[in-house]
């Protein structure tokens, strides 16, 4: 079996553990009956939930069958869409009026399995974070742009196809 895109295997794998591990840290730092703080939870799970098999879809998919890798695509895709719904749902608790568009983007997902979906979806639930970010002055502003960083990082990564470093270039059979 070989192993393909090492990088992105690599930091879903990471993503995962971490995305499992923080919501058991995050009622210890904020009241749960915050819901704004349960959405954030139920969109880490979520993220905790796709990142395997975003990992095994890119690590593994071309030595699957069509239709295998076509259901972990669509699973992965439809969850990153909810993540952007709990996202969005965050933001309605902490500031703004909810918004109803998010229903679309994961029949869309469904409908049409492409990342670009996806990510039309997240991003623009991204900038409505770094709006909200830079003219809100919350005590949360400083890891909220780091996420923000990071995530736009990660997915320029994805896009680009860098490799970080050239041993995650070498095969594995």
């Amino acid at each position: 079996m070989t192993l393909h895109e090492r990088a992105t295997l690599l930091t879903d794998c990471l993503l995962a553990a971490f995305a499992a591990w923080l919501p058991w840290r995050l009622p210890r730092a904020v009241p749960v009956v915050n819901r704004a703080v349960r959405w954030w939870r139920g969109g880490v799970v979520l993220t905790a939930a796709s990142a395997p098999f975003g990992a095994g879809y890119h690590g593994f998919a071309p030595n699957f069958s069509a239709p295998a890798a076509a259901v972990g695509c669509r699973f992965t895709l439809v969850t990153i869409d909810l993540l952007s719904a709990a996202m969005a749902m965050t933001l309605v608790y902490e500031i703004a009026a909810p918004s109803r568009h998010r229903l679309l983007f994961a029949v869309a997902a469904i409908c049409r399995p492409e990342f670009v979906v996806a990510i039309a979806d997240y991003g623009s639930t991204m900038l409505a974070w770094i709006a909200v970010v830079v003219v809100l002055c919350r005590p949360w502003r400083g890891l909220m742009l780091t996420a923000l960083a990071l995530s736009t990082l990660a997915a320029l990564v994805q896009q680009f196809h860098w490799v970080p470093a050239t041993w995650l270039l070498i095969g594995i059979c």
